[in-house]
């Protein structure tokens, strides 16, 4: 029996642009999934998945100041990196639930970077993420976005303990989460002025390896 895909497949916005300003480029390598990592497949052997939005994704970084980049050339292990823009809550819980459902080798470890609470994505449903507002405005309404990312963290959670795959979780301030988490904060920005920078990232690297030794 065929397997099913390992990951969701998102579009031009959240993976495959350029970074493009008046002194500079930044090429952006995507697989045919859409995320920025040179591996498509999950291997056969051991691996590190992880997770998360723009911040995980690299926006206006160079690959080899990303902390996922710094991360595998730490532990030498494949690092799939599914980080993508505007990235929110329930479509980490999809794709990890995509995942373990496809029958494709799972992660030895998993790392999730939270996005902004305030987030939706909306492509998994079938429905047109370009859409017009007026069709999502219901969304905005009280806590119900929030609502949403609450159910989709703890379904994550779920997920991951049946499948017995260790996590650690973070978030990087500032950010629309109040769940009570670890945080790292930023020190210094990209070329854009907005995401984190060299030195943040060199820094989440290092938070996350911390902390990686006292989940294991």
């Amino acid at each position: 029996m065929d397997r099913l895909e390992p990951f969701l497949k998102v579009d031009t916005f959240m993976g495959t642009a350029n970074w493009v300003s008046k002194k500079t480029t930044i090429p952006y390598t995507v697989n045919r999934f859409g995320y920025r990592c040179t591996h498509v497949m999950p291997p056969s052997t051991d691996y590190i998945l992880v997770a998360g939005c723009s911040q995980t994704f690299g926006e206006a970084l160079k690959n080899e100041e990303r902390y996922v980049t710094l991360l595998e050339n730490h532990f030498q292990l494949p690092v799939l990196n599914i980080g993508v823009r505007g990235g929110s809550p329930n479509l980490v819980r999809d794709n990890l639930l995509q995942l373990i459902s496809s029958g494709h080798n799972l992660p030895k470890f998993v790392i999730i970077q939270w996005p902004n609470e305030n987030r939706l994505w909306v492509d998994t449903w079938g429905i047109n993420a370009n859409a017009p507002v007026k069709q999502f405005k219901y969304f905005y309404k009280g806590n119900c976005l929030k609502n949403i990312s609450d159910v989709s963290y703890n379904q994550t959670q779920w997920l991951l303990k049946n499948a017995n795959i260790p996590s650690f979780q973070f978030k990087i301030w500032p950010v629309a989460n109040d769940i009570d988490m670890p945080w790292i904060d930023v020190v210094d920005y990209a070329i854009d002025g907005h995401h984190p920078g060299t030195i943040t990232n060199q820094n989440i690297a290092k938070f996350i390896r911390k902390n990686m030794k006292r989940v294991k």
